[in-house]
């Protein structure tokens, strides 16, 4: 995506291809009230990866919150892997007792 803009005067465009449900939330955004007014009164909008708004820097709508908490964990978890350190990727879960 660096040289893009060497296609500018071609017939030859290109797209950022998302997920169906990451581009229904990210035309949701860019059609809500707050980013149409925000638009029109010049100020600064962004829509950034997956599907957050963020006017003049300030995040004003996240469409999906706990995103990042689910593809914060190891890819390798769960995965059947003959590997010996796969305790050490994938710790497992704490059982404490709760003593009353």
């Amino acid at each position: 995506m660096r040289k893009v803009h060497l296609l500018k005067n071609s017939r030859i465009g290109i797209n950022s291809q998302y997920p169906k449900p990451i581009s229904t939330a990210r035309s949701t955004l860019s059609k809500s009230t707050e980013a149409v007014d925000a638009r029109s009164s010049r100020r600064k909008v962004k829509i950034r990866y997956p599907a957050r708004l963020f006017l003049d820097g300030r995040c004003l709508n996240n469409m999906f919150p706990d995103w990042f908490d689910v593809l914060g964990t190891s890819r390798l978890c769960g995965l059947d892997t003959t590997s010996p350190r796969k305790e050490d990727l994938c710790p497992k879960p704490k059982t404490e007792t709760l003593v009353q």
